[in-house]
């Protein structure tokens, strides 16, 4: 089962929320979302919900709705709801489409764990990388002065600034000591990181994506995780980068928004 990265972080705890399931086989952890289940449900405090399983009751959504889901979604400026398949998409089209709106999604995974390989992509880098240009890490302080991924980004997705740097990382292209390529993780936790990427509108095809992602990656397999890559099936030019970069497509998904 490939769950959204958000998922995993909340099961790390790196993300406050909370798994609800029904059905289990085994009650004794009914947090493993590994365990089997007929229904699993998924929120965290960044207004990210997610809705699996095998049964597509729609019950099962309005007793989310009602512990306190509809609240947050009223009350949030944004909302995201990712759904496993069609049957899930049907629950939540039903009880909630005057509010969200879906998006199809493609999710790509790397097909490789080869921390031999993150040596090779570091030792690549240093040759293809332009005259006048590095790769940094990026640091609280180059957030400071990020264009794409900023405080108020960091905020949105980790809460925190302090959790950004205890489970999170990213990297940039500078040039001149700017900030011009950024490549940060979305997420991050023991399973998975996923791959954010902003570059400068003057930087942009010059083929400094391919290369800041390429340092995301040998970070992923170093640290032993699974790097990832999501986009809108509308944005060709991100999958077509994602192909190049080696992923390999998983699967399509809804992703239900309010925004």
């Amino acid at each position: 089962m490939r769950y959204p990265s958000f998922v995993y972080s909340v099961q790390h705890d790196i993300a406050k929320g909370n798994i609800r399931s029904v059905h289990f086989n085994d009650s004794s952890n009914e947090h493993d979302i590994h365990k089997p289940h007929s229904a699993i449900a998924v929120d965290s405090e960044y207004n990210w919900f997610y809705l699996g399983g095998s049964e597509a009751s729609s019950s099962f959504f309005v007793e989310q709705l009602d512990s306190g889901w509809r609240q947050q979604m009223n009350s949030a400026q944004m909302v995201v709801i990712f759904s496993q398949n069609e049957h899930w998409d049907a629950v939540i089209e039903a009880e909630m489409k005057d509010i969200l709106h879906p998006i199809e999604r493609y999710a790509f995974t790397y097909d490789s764990s080869d921390k031999e390989q993150a040596a090779e992509i570091t030792r690549q880098l240093a040759q293809l990388l332009p005259e006048g240009y590095e790769i940094a890490k990026i640091t609280p302080s180059l957030i400071q002065k990020s264009e794409g991924f900023d405080e108020k980004y960091i905020k949105r997705f980790w809460h925190t600034m302090d959790n950004y740097v205890q489970h999170g990382f990213g990297y940039c292209i500078l040039h001149e000591g700017n900030s011009v390529c950024e490549c940060i993780s979305i997420a991050a936790n023991p399973d998975c990181a996923e791959i954010d990427i902003h570059t400068a509108l003057p930087y942009q095809r010059k083929g400094l994506a391919f290369l800041v992602a390429q340092a995301f990656i040998a970070e992923s397999l170093h640290r032993g995780i699974q790097p990832r890559w999501d986009c809108n099936a509308a944005n060709e030019a991100s999958a077509g980068l994602a192909r190049k970069l080696g992923f390999v497509p998983s699967l399509n998904y809804r992703m239900w928004i309010k925004s």
